[in-house]
């Protein structure tokens, strides 16, 4: 793993950015162009926004930057991640009658959600379509807090009949949030109501903490966002 701390300190002129974009393991000049466009980005957000289409717009870039990023740091598996369209909230719904263990069916419903981070509100919702070899792998819907301290990821789920990135998924997903959180700036990443106690024991072998309630019932996992090691 390369440090891209270390990187950035060759650039003088991106030192400021250091803290914000943290480690990752990627090439030199593909890290130049991501910090180029993120401080393009930044300066346009700082701008004042007077109108919601130039807010959705804005969120829209942040997340494009992201899948692009990610698309680069997992290229050797030949993904492609990027926004969730309505037909694959229409596909993922057809996969609950797929599961053998239902324990892993999702409790909400995709085009619910969908519709639900298309609204006005929605506009700094973090979403994610993992596809592989043209098929549609995992999606992953989350929302940032009020003030931008926590990102939850509320729904995720994987295609059961597609096995081709077994146990790679929950890591670009990952990869993915923390770096939007990263560009938000956000302290916490936190992963809500999860479906059961395997998907819990897995989440803590990530490093995430779960957070119990009086009846010691999970109701979320907490991981601390991270802007450099």
């Amino acid at each position: 793993m390369i440090n891209l701390t270390q990187k950035i300190n060759n650039i003088g002129e991106l030192s400021a950015v250091k803290k914000i974009i943290g480690i990752y393991s990627v090439r030199f000049a593909y890290v130049r162009l991501f910090c180029h466009n993120f401080l393009k980005v930044i300066i346009k957000m700082n701008q004042s926004l007077q109108t919601l289409p130039e807010v959705k717009a804005r969120y829209e870039q942040l997340r494009a930057l992201v899948y692009e990023f990610t698309n680069e740091e997992f290229q050797a598996l030949g993904i492609a991640c990027r926004a969730v369209s309505f037909a694959d909230a229409m596909q993922a719904d057809r996969w609950r009658s797929d599961w053998r263990d239902k324990s892993k069916v999702p409790c909400w419903e995709w085009v619910r959600q969908f519709e639900i981070c298309q609204a006005s509100n929605g506009s700094k919702r973090f979403e994610l379509a993992l596809c592989y070899a043209g098929k549609l792998v995992a999606l992953c819907y989350g929302m940032p807090s009020k003030r931008k301290l926590l990102l939850k990821i509320h729904s995720l789920a994987r295609n059961p009949n597609l096995d081709s990135l077994a146990g790679q998924i929950f890591p670009i997903v990952l990869f993915a949030a923390n770096a939007y959180a990263r560009l938000l700036g956000c302290k916490e990443l936190q992963l809500i109501d999860p479906m059961n106690q395997d998907i819990v024991l897995y989440y803590e072998r990530f490093g995430f903490i779960a957070e119990r309630n009086r009846f010691g019932q999970v109701k979320y996992l907490a991981m601390e966002v991270g802007y450099g090691r």
